[in-house]
């Protein structure tokens, strides 16, 4: 038996109230769609890493969302 494998979408506005709940929903989204992605947790439980590009876009995605005009993510986070 394989696994179907497909995108998953989170839809989150790029204008957030909350400077905390901003800070989680991008650092927990960029988490697995990096830190997840690369750091052996896909490979390990048998799911492909999403490619490089779509985690490039994902990280671009991200870093448009903002809270009091300071966006939430950063490539360090």
């Amino acid at each position: 038996m394989w696994p179907f494998a497909t995108y998953s979408w989170a839809e989150v506005p790029k204008v957030q109230t909350s400077e905390t709940t901003c800070e989680a929903i991008t650092k927990y989204l960029d988490w697995e769609s990096h830190y997840a992605q690369n750091g052996g947790i896909a490979a390990a439980e048998g799911y492909v890493p999403l490619p490089k590009p779509v985690q490039a876009y994902a990280r671009a995605q991200l870093q448009t969302v903002t809270a009091n005009g300071t966006v939430c993510v950063n490539q360090k986070s």
